[in-house]
């Protein structure tokens, strides 16, 4: 095969898939968020989010995406409350003020 054909088949092959993106009504937003829960922030495992002990997942997860499934993947004991680690997938996230999401401890 040529260069110049190789060239033509490369950039069809790139407009088809991204028209594919681009009409894919599985394509809509996505966004996964690590939540931890506990007494202390600094005894997390790696996090985007923390909250203190007890506090409602779904009701974060209902303020701030258009729908969402949660899944608790670690809890171990410690202090107050022990500590619990949730993947939130969230679809079509809601607008949100950077206050919203703390950063983790460097």
């Amino acid at each position: 095969m040529s260069r110049s054909n190789r060239f033509r088949l490369m950039l069809a092959l790139s407009a088809i898939l991204m028209a594919s993106q681009i009409s894919s009504p599985a394509n809509a937003a996505s966004v996964n968020y690590r939540m931890c829960l506990g007494e202390y922030e600094r005894n997390c495992q790696a996090h985007d989010i923390y909250e203190y002990c007890y506090y409602d997942v779904q009701a974060w997860a209902n303020a701030h995406c258009g729908s969402s499934v949660i899944q608790n993947y670690s809890t171990y004991g410690g202090n107050k409350c022990g500590y619990s680690h949730y993947m939130i997938v969230c679809d079509n996230p809601k607008a949100a003020s950077p206050s919203a999401f703390r950063k983790p401890p460097e």
